[in-house]
């Protein structure tokens, strides 16, 4: 659990897979943070750290999904906590999937940080589109039972959108096309040299995964709550908004939100072919609040003290 950020590269083909996230997640830091944004994050990783060792083994720093939304100040209102720690202990596996949920040690931080904020623009060529569906991923449950539960390829088509946009056609949707949302993961592994790795890299299909709808309405309510903020803010300033006609106002626009996505009364969830069709056209903007959220990671309140 590489706490050094080396950005080295000891040659294709020899690297484990946690080898090749600490190389990425060296470049990252030295490409994609400055040298103040890198200080506080590792300042914040240290403060927040607890020790895991095996008998006989190396002591190594992690954060605990727990330690972490506790530093993001979710409130317990929205009972949002378990889905963010999901999703960041998958996306810390980066890029490579199948290994989530991730510890999160340093590596692991800093990529997930790079990826919520959209640092990674800075250094990979994909955008908006390939963090969408990975996001989609780290909300995901596969769980074919779920799944099933829709009753068939008419509760699919129930997932269409429903705002007031032009409904796009869902004729031959019935299960999701074969994934082509890998263009980030693939520009990363093409950065660290190892594309033949990307058969290692991926979760399940996601034409068994969906997101529960009352995760993502959860979602929504933290989302809406952190859009008016920048990343110095905390977000227990905006605690009034979690109370009274405010958090019914909250509640009321996810609800909105969330009828985009499916007819809750007739589906327990959202599938990708949904997830991909609303977000782009309706709410392209949904995931920005994740930038200033996961931002506060790139500020220590040990850079705020006076000298001594």
């Amino acid at each position: 659990m590489g706490q050094a950020l080396s950005g080295h590269n000891d040659g294709a083909g020899t690297r484990t897979r946690e080898e090749l996230r600490r190389e990425l997640a060296g470049k990252f830091a030295t490409k994609c943070f400055t040298s103040i944004e890198l200080y506080s994050l590792k300042d914040n990783f240290k403060s927040l750290a607890d020790v895991q060792q095996e008998s006989g083994g190396t002591p190594h720093l992690y954060v605990s999904e727990t330690t972490i939304v506790r530093f993001l100040e979710l409130p317990d209102v929205l009972d949002v906590s378990p889905v963010i720690g999901k999703m960041v202990s998958f996306i810390g596996a980066f890029p490579f999937l199948q290994d989530a949920p991730a510890i999160m040690g340093l590596d692991a931080l800093v990529n997930a940080v790079i990826i919520f904020t959209e640092r990674y623009r800075r250094l990979l060529s994909n955008g908006s589109t390939d963090r969408r569906k990975l996001l989609f991923k780290s909300l995901a449950v596969y769980d074919r039972k779920l799944v099933q539960s829709l009753g068939g390829q008419d509760s699919e088509r129930d997932l269409s959108p429903t705002t007031g946009a032009t409904k796009p056609s869902m004729h031959g949707a019935d299960e999701d096309e074969p994934d082509e949302d890998d263009g980030l993961v693939i520009s990363t592994l093409e950065l660290l040299d190892c594309v033949e790795a990307y058969e290692d890299a991926g979760p399940p299909t996601s034409h068994e995964a969906m997101i529960p709808a009352d995760n993502f309405r959860k979602l929504i309510m933290l989302l809406l709550l952190v859009a008016p903020m920048d990343s110095q803010e905390k977000l227990s300033q905006h605690a009034e908004r979690t109370t009274g006609a405010e958090l019914e106002s909250l509640r009321s626009a996810a609800e909105s939100i969330l009828a985009a996505f499916l007819n809750v009364e007739k589906s327990p969830g959202i599938k990708s072919r949904a997830f991909d069709i609303v977000l782009p056209v309706a709410l392209p903007f949904l995931f920005q609040g994740f930038n200033a959220l996961f931002g506060r990671f790139l500020f220590s309140k040990n850079l705020e003290k006076p000298p001594s």
